[in-house]
Formats: structure tokens, sequence, C-alpha cells
């Protein structure tokens, strides 16, 4: 826990907290195609004269079909902010932005990652899946429940077994992106404030 984030709990405030994490997302589900996005939160340090950098705020769209390129996602927009104009900044733009996009629940965040990774690579995954996963793949982005999950699980365990060891580390970055220590809640909860 941050010191800020100490005296905020400790004095009980009732305002949102704005946090300055090294890096964290927030899925978004958006109007249109693709369905889904995340916000990236990150922290770049000025290392050169030692005084402290920046915060980025971006908005990352899954690619279309470009698992052979290697790149998922995409930059919509980038925007740095000084680390101490950041408070102020993202404060107001939650507050202009929070009727924009509508923010995912925690528990529907693998589902959205899950799609956008099958967004970004539905050739590929068309071409070394067989018949059998293909209907496995149709389930996991249609069901909910134990079902859908364990067909996720099929999938990535054919993949990693028998094809190229870039899939590896898609899945390394996917496993980053839905842990809960990498989800902006508090930005949510800013927004929805």
């Amino acid at each position: 826990m941050d010191i800020h984030e100490e005296y905020h709990k400790r004095q009980r405030l009732k305002t949102p907290l704005v946090r300055y994490p090294n890096a964290s997302y927030l899925w978004v589900r958006r109007q249109g195609a693709p369905r889904w996005a995340a916000l990236s939160v990150s922290f770049v340090q000025k290392d050169e004269d030692r005084r402290p950098g920046k915060m980025h705020l971006s908005l990352l769209v899954p690619n279309h079909d470009e698992y052979y390129g290697q790149l998922l996602s995409r930059r919509l927009w980038d925007k740095a902010v000084e680390w101490d104009e950041w408070h102020e900044y993202i404060k107001a733009w939650a507050n202009d932005n929070r009727r924009e996009d509508q923010m995912v629940p925690a528990a529907e965040v693998q589902q959205a990652v899950w799609e956008c990774f099958c967004y970004s690579a539905d050739s590929y995954l068309a071409q070394v899946l067989s018949d059998r996963l293909l209907d496995r793949l149709h389930l996991s982005l249609t069901d909910k429940g134990p079902e859908a999950d364990i067909a996720k699980v099929e999938i990535i365990e054919h993949l990693v077994k028998g094809t190229l060891r870039e899939f590896q580390e898609h899945v390394k970055t996917l496993r980053e992106l839905i842990k809960p220590e990498n989800q902006a809640v508090w930005l949510s909860d800013l927004m929805a404030a």
C-alpha cells in the first residue's frame, strides 16, 4: 500500500482514490467493432535527470487478424502527463469520459481478453485448430459457465503443445492482462463517482 493510499484509508476519505501505477488496465466495452478496448495506465521514469517521470494513458484496441504480425493490439490514442499534473488530469478525464465507454466488471475481464485474442488471431486459429476445437472455440465465445472455461483451456493447451514459440509469449501477455493486481479498479471507481 502506497503512503497516499494509507492516508486515504486512515482518514476514511469518501472521495475516490487516484493511484500512480507502474502498469494497469481498465477494460471497456465499446460501440461497434472491436467490441472491447483496454485503457492502459503506466508510469515511465525519467532516468537521465532523476526527476519523477510521466504517466501515460492509452486506449488499446485489438488488431483484427494480426497474429502473424505479432501486434495483438494498437493504440488509438496516447496521452503523456507529468506526474505532478496526473491527479487533476485523471479526475477531469474520468469526469469527461464516464459516459463514453461502459466499464467491464472484474468478473468479465477474462472473457474480454479471450475475445480480444480470438479477434486478433482468427485466421491463425482457423488454420491450426481441428473442427472439434473450432466448435469448442465457438462455445468459448458464445457460452458462459464452466463448459466454456474448459473449452478455453483445451484450446490453449493444444496451441501451447503444438505450435509456435510466439504463442507462448502471447499466453504470457494474456495472463498479465487478466491478473487482478493489474486491473485499474481505482480508475473504474473514479469514473463511477
